[in-house]
Order: structure tokens, then sequence, then C-alpha cells
């Protein structure tokens, strides 16, 4: 079934039966994972795109609750963060699926991704590769692994577009992206909803608003 909620400015579409509390992050990191057999709360936590602005703060508070956090980065991650560090590329296929082996995560945020709307402009096929081509070989990888875990995607507010004129934007309005960004994020909820339809893969879509704060950098303008 799906249903969606909104809270702290971020949308979020969840396609599966499991129940999840949220935060400012659109998720809180004592989750559970609820299935037809069996509850559990998520231990071991794969944070892919780690490097980054939202990632850091999010292993960051992970691993203060007391969750094992591991780290996918394509760039280098800062010093210091509380987490097991892996280097690779999400749209590396066969690197994912080593990583979802070696490590067995109970649960994954995915937030490895281009974020400049301007850069989409100038880099269309970059985007698309990383951001949905990427987002689909994860998804692709948990499905061969036959891994039962939750999974996070990282969606945006911007897939909407204009379809909110004279109106106030709920979920239930058509994605009507302007900008091959959006466009890649829209292709990125597609492939969560498929993979959940076709395969029953547990995922939750978030759409979230711009947001800033410590440590964010010029590149995500």
């Amino acid at each position: 079934r799906y249903s969606e909620f909104n809270r702290h400015s971020c949308f979020v579409i969840r396609v599966s039966p499991p129940t999840l509390r949220h935060s400012c992050f659109g998720f809180q990191s004592e989750f559970e994972l609820r299935h037809s057999s069996f509850t559990h709360t998520v231990s071991r936590i794969l944070v892919t795109g780690i490097e980054g602005f939202a990632g850091g703060h999010l292993a960051r508070h992970l691993a203060a609750a007391g969750h094992k956090v591991v780290g996918l980065h394509w760039a280098n991650a800062p010093a210091g963060l509380p987490a097991q560090l892996h280097k690779g590329d999400v749209c590396d296929f066969d690197g994912t699926r080593s990583l979802l082996e070696n490590t067995g995560p109970d649960g994954i945020i995915h937030l490895a991704g281009l974020s400049s709307v301007v850069m989409s402009e100038s880099h269309q096929m970059t985007t698309y590769e990383v951001n949905a081509l990427g987002t689909l070989k994860l998804l692709e990888a948990v499905r061969q692994h036959q891994l039962k875990c939750r999974v996070v995607l990282i969606s945006s507010a911007d897939v909407y577009g204009r379809s909110n004129i004279g109106r106030p934007l709920t979920e239930d309005l058509p994605s009507l992206p302007l900008s091959p960004y959006a466009l890649s994020k829209h292709m990125t909820g597609e492939a969560g909803r498929f993979y959940h339809r076709a395969f029953g893969l547990d995922v939750v879509i978030i759409r979230p608003f711009s947001h800033t704060g410590p440590g964010q950098t010029t590149a995500s303008a």
C-alpha cells in the first residue's frame, strides 16, 4: 500500500507496510523494521554519500544513538566520521554488490548523488547516470542479495515543479520536473516504486526541500 505524510519540511512517500518515525532528516535513528514474522531494531546502517553535507551529520547522529554506521564515499570523506568507510562509486554495480555482501546492512540510506540544479543543466547525462542509474544499481544489488532491509531513497520536492500554482503543495500533486536534477530525482522515486511493486523491497522515498547548516558547501547550490 501507499501512504504519505508531511512533517519538518519533508515529503515522505512510504511504499511498504513498515512504520517509520521521522525527525528533521525525515527519519529517526531508532526506526524499526516490521515484517510479517519479526520485528527488530536497526543496528547496522549503510549511508551512501556519507562524505556529503547531510551524510556527515547523519553518521554522527546514528552513531550517537548506538548504531553501527557503514559509509560509502566517492570523494574524500571528512576526518573523524564515526563510520566504517568504504571508498567507491554507486554506479559501480559489482562494487556495490560486494559492499552489500561484506557488510550485510539492516538499513540503507541512499544520499549519494549530484545535488546541484545549476550543474545539472550543463551535466545532464552525468546527473541521470549518478542519480537515476546509480539508484537502480543499488536497488538491484539489494534484490540480488535478497537483503531484508529498508532502503531510504532521497528524492526532492523539486520534482513537483510548478504543479501547485494557485494551491498548497501536497504529496498527491503530479510530478512535473523542470530541470535535469528534478527529472533525475523523479526517476529515483519511480525506481523505488518499481522495486517495491515488482520485488517487494521495503522502500521509503523522501522528498525534502532545500536545507542548510554547518558544513555545507556552495557546490550544492
